[in-house]
């Protein structure tokens, strides 16, 4: 699946965050963990490409018990809502 996404002016300065197939994080072609993304969600510092519906589904599922154990309940909420929103927009933008 080709990703095609016309950036904003505003999420220009924006980290361009990939998630492979596998759920694993990519910032600039190298490997990034957890604890990075979420501190880039938490600042609203990221864009995240999923490469397909399979990179959406194994991140909500690696990352659950990640933020789970190290994020207040808050934070976990906006995480999650976050990376179903960026989805629903790459989705909606691949559609038209």
């Amino acid at each position: 699946m080709k990703i095609k996404k016309k950036i904003c002016m505003e999420e220009q300065n924006k980290e361009v965050v990939r998630v492979s197939d596998e759920g694993i994080v990519f910032i600039d072609y190298l490997l990034a963990d957890y604890t990075i993304l979420v501190n880039l969600i938490a600042s609203n510092n990221c864009i995240l490409l999923f490469d397909s519906e399979e990179a959406f589904n194994s991140l909500n599922e690696l990352i659950q018990p990640f933020i789970n154990d190290r994020c207040s309940y808050e934070l976990a909420i906006y995480v999650k809502k976050f990376i179903a929103e960026q989805y629903a927009q790459q989705v909606s933008t691949n559609s038209l």
